[in-house]
């Protein structure tokens, strides 16, 4: 009787100093998971968090379907530890620079200029959609040959880049508050020597008919770069919502610009 006595009591020595082991010291599983002997008074969600994982995480790499119901003695897998991912784009909103987005997702400005094709950091605007890993998109404008067009909204200002350098500026007028310029980024989709335009209400005594206005260039819906006669105001609004260049102006950018160049509009 007292030998059978002392052969339980080994028994569950040796027992206690195995559960022991496992649960003080998780072993290594295959692909870097770890091991871990459920104890008394653990649940899933206690013993997640100790190792660095989410629940889900835990639930999935061990296929448990109800995450209330573990007992002791279990052997679970522990996956490694999660790491969190940056987000592949972004878009941007008011008030965004370039630095302030390449600090909240831990990225270098220059990572950003190179996946965006980007060759003036200070160019950013409300809508845009930024790479922030992986491969860069097919950028819509060549470094080298392109030419592609900027207008500042806040300095009625238009610049015509080729490729990352500035090649031409001049002043524009714009759409007044009633009828403000699109912002964004648009490609041209017209180009006419001459058009007529008309807009406008009579009820509001804005309407108006314009003849034969020359080098009419457009890039969104009716909203177009063109040239003007009827006026000399530019750096000043005055628009229905085109972007209104002198004669001169309008012309030079009329022979440089194709169909599917680009047309960026921003404050």
């Amino acid at each position: 009787m007292e030998k059978r006595n002392l052969f339980s009591i080994i028994i569950s020595l040796l027992l206690g100093l195995a559960i022991f082991f496992f649960s003080v010291s998780p072993v290594n599983a295959q692909s870097g998971s770890k091991i871990y002997v459920v104890q008394k008074g653990d649940w899933l969600s206690k013993i997640a968090p100790r190792f660095g994982v989410s629940l889900s995480a835990l639930t999935k790499a061990n296929n448990i379907r109800n995450p209330n119901l573990v007992f002791v003695g279990q052997r679970l897998k522990i996956p490694g530890k999660q790491v969190a991912s940056t987000p592949k784009t972004y878009t941007v909103r008011w008030g965004d620079t370039l630095f302030s987005i390449a600090q909240r997702f831990k990225v270098s400005i220059a990572t950003l200029l190179k996946l965006n094709n980007i060759f003036n950091p200070n160019l950013v605007f409300a809508g845009q959609k930024l790479v922030l890993s992986g491969s860069s998109q097919p950028s819509p404008v060549s470094s080298t040959g392109s030419f592609w067009v900027e207008v500042d909204l806040s300095k009625q200002k238009l610049h015509l880049w080729q490729g990352g350098k500035i090649v031409f500026s001049c002043l524009v007028s714009t759409g007044i508050s009633r009828y403000p310029t699109p912002t964004g980024r648009f490609k041209v989709w017209g180009k006419f020597l001459y058009d007529d335009m008309t807009g406008g209400s009579k009820a509001r005594g804005d309407y108006y008919y314009l003849p034969k206005v020359p080098h009419v260039i457009y890039f969104y819906k009716s909203f177009a770069l063109h040239g003007t006669y009827w006026h000399q105001n530019f750096g000043q609004r005055m628009s229905h919502g085109c972007i209104n260049l002198s004669q001169p102006d309008a012309k030079y950018l009329y022979q440089k610009l194709k169909v599917g160049d680009l047309v960026v509009v921003r404050y």
